[in-house]
This record gives C-alpha cells, structure tokens and sequence, in this order.
C-alpha cells in the first residue's frame, strides 16, 4: 500500500515510484493527474508534491532549444585567465566546475542556447579568447538531449545503486531521437514558454512578474492592447497558456525533475565525450541502468553522457563504452563544492527578456560588443 502520511522519508520507495511515472509523462501534470497515475487520491498528490518541494524539487517541462530557433552548445574552458569570460555572452544556460580525470586541471564545462544565425559568430567569439591567451577552449555544437530516467524505487537506495534493476528505456530513446523544427509563434509565447514551463506559474503570477521585464515593448507583445488594464491582459495571456497547454509537444522536449536526494554526495557526477560510430540510443539504454538518471546529446563528431553513479556503477560504464567501442574520450568529473560556490555568488538564468527581439521575434547576438568587453579584460 502507497504512504499517505507527511512523515516520509525523501527515498521512500512510493515517493521514488511517484517520480518515476512522472518522468514517462509527455507534459506536466497537475495533482489531480499525477494521483491518478500513481493509483493515489488527488489529495495524496498534492501531499506529495508538498513534501518534494520541501526537500528541494523541481518539476517542469524541458524547453527544446530549436522549436524557438535556438541551438545548443558547450564551451569547455580550461587555463582560464579571468572567469569574467563566462559571463561575456548573456545567453548561458548553466555552468560546471569539473576537473579532468586525465590531467586532473580544472576546467569549467558552460552551455549556451545561441541563434541559431549567429553560430558562427559565437565561434568567433571564443577564438577570439582563445587568442587573447584568456583560456584554452573547445566549443561543441550538439542536438538537443534527452534524460534517460531509471526506474528510481528499483535502482535506489540510501547507499547504493542497483544495477541490475530492469527497465524498458524505448520511451526515452524516442525522445533522443526527436529532431524538433523552429514553430511559427507570436511573441508573446516567448515569455510563456519561459515562466509556464520553467516555474509552472498561472497568467495572473507570469504578467505581474513579466511586466517590468517588458517595460517599453508592450506593443510588440501585446499589439492594440499594450496599453490596456491588467486584468485584460491576464486574460489574454490565460488564452496563450491554453494554447500552448494544447500544442506543448510542438515545444517540450520532456518532463524534467531535479529533486536534491538524489544529488547524494555518495556519488560521483561525470561527464564524459567520447566518439561512437553506431547507434547512440542503443548504447544510452545499456549504460542508463548504471545512473539514477543518464542526459544524452550527439552531434554528427561527438556524443555526451553525463551521469550520476557509484563507484561500481562508474567502472561497469567506462568498461561497457570501451568494449562497445568508444574511442577519444574525455571524462570530467564535477566539483561541486566548487559549482555551488560560484552559484552562490551569481545565478545563471537565461534572460529571454534581454535577447528576445518581439518586433521581428528573433534573438539578439551582439558580437561587436561582446569582443569590446573581451577587450576590456586581462
């Protein structure tokens, strides 16, 4: 029988289930939804999320960079000079502190979403660092990822990962191998997608969080309306949600969950690059069960895997890429004590408000400026 009561343990096994069966969902679901996919009460549901959050959860659906004509990269920085660079182009993602297992030197793994007409220019850019002598870089361009979930109340526990736990990760695979087209779209779903996706926020809490980010483009959003009342334009927003609720698939890449029990500092978090020739699913669903959970991407030259594992885990992976016949790889490890300490500082959060040009709903790059401030620095 499920537990019910608020006095759970964060790796309860029906909690750890409950997660799982969210992560095979094509969208978010509210509490009503997730109790019935659980075999729970909507009330229980809610009770649950509750409990999640207080642990440190985040439930969202994943943005796919190219329905809005963006494209992935990462920038792996080592010999860095001045850390000023990270921040040089606004359209970061996220950053990571690792150290390369060959060398054992620092180097910090950060991702960018870019227009996708500007990629050249961000080459540009980091050649431009590199040549300034600020840092050794090495810029991949690769597709957008897919996470490979295990089965968390199977391969989990307070000390260890379960290898052997079976699972089926065809859900997953097709996911990896969805190619996604830019859409068609009114600027207004920029801001949309960004805070319905990301904070499942309701149109009331997006508008009076979005209104100062907007200030002076209120036409280019809302047209005839920029300058009507608030309530009015709530409204219009709420049909935008609805519509976007509809056509989510056209957006979201999968349901992503964070939730910090997992992030045990038993284990170990690696990043590995390597080339392999064959079938990358293939190979993602034989290493996922060595994870709690497994993020793929590829390019046409290189394929990632990052990953949480054991010490187990980590030798039946590398020997298992090495047998399938991996060849050029790079492992990196996360510091993250060294991570959380450079978010403690600053927060990395992708500024749609700043780069989003809703006249033309397109993307700002401004390399000129970018190379002027690199200029500034020693």
């Amino acid at each position: 029988m499920p537990v019910y009561c608020m006095s759970l343990d964060p790796l309860n096994k029906d909690l750890l289930r409950f997660l799982y069966l969210l992560t095979l969902q094509k969208k978010t679901l509210n509490s009503e939804e997730a109790g019935r996919l659980a075999g729970v009460s909507s009330r229980t549901a809610r009770r649950w999320f509750a409990f999640l959050k207080k642990q440190c959860f985040d439930y969202y659906n994943y943005i796919d960079c190219r329905s809005i004509g963006l494209e992935y990269y990462e920038v792996l920085l080592s010999e860095v000079k001045n850390e000023q660079i990270y921040g040089i182009i606004p359209h970061r993602t996220y950053l990571m502190k690792c150290a390369s297992l060959a060398s054992l030197k620092p180097i910090t793994q950060v991702s960018y979403w870019v227009p996708k007409e500007h990629t050249k220019e961000f080459e540009l850019f980091w050649q431009a660092v590199e040549n300034k002598g600020l840092a050794r870089c090495k810029v991949l361009h690769l597709e957008p990822r897919a996470i490979y979930y295990s089965p968390l109340h199977e391969v989990l526990s307070q000390t260890e990962i379960n290898h052997d736990a079976g699972a089926d990760y065809s859900f997953f695979s097709k996911i990896l191998a969805d190619k996604k087209e830019k859409q068609e779209f009114e600027p207004l779903l920029i801001p949309l997608i960004f805070e319905s996706f990301r904070e499942n926020w309701t149109a009331r809490m997006i508008w009076f969080n979005l209104r100062k980010k907007i200030k002076g483009k209120e036409k280019a959003y809302f047209g005839k309306y920029h300058s009507a009342l608030d309530e009015i334009k709530i409204n219009i927003m709420r049909e935008k949600l609805k519509y976007l609720c509809s056509n989510s698939e056209k957006f979201v890449r999968q349901v992503d969950i964070d939730y910090a029990p997992l992030n045990s500092e038993r284990f170990v978090t690696v990043l590995l690059y390597f080339k392999y020739n064959s079938d990358v699913a293939r190979l993602a669903e034989s290493t996922a069960p060595c994870t709690t959970r497994l993020s793929v991407r590829k390019s046409e030259k290189n394929t990632s895997f990052y990953f949480m594992t054991d010490a187990l885990g980590f030798n039946k992976i590398l020997l298992g890429l090495a047998e399938a016949g991996c060849t050029d790889m790079s492992i990196l490890i996360k510091n993250n004590s060294a991570t959380s300490h450079y978010y403690k500082k600053r927060k990395i959060k992708f500024p749609y408000w700043d780069i989003f040009i809703p006249e033309t709903c397109s993307w700002k790059f401004e390399l000129g400026k970018y190379l002027s401030d690199l200029e500034k620095l020693r």
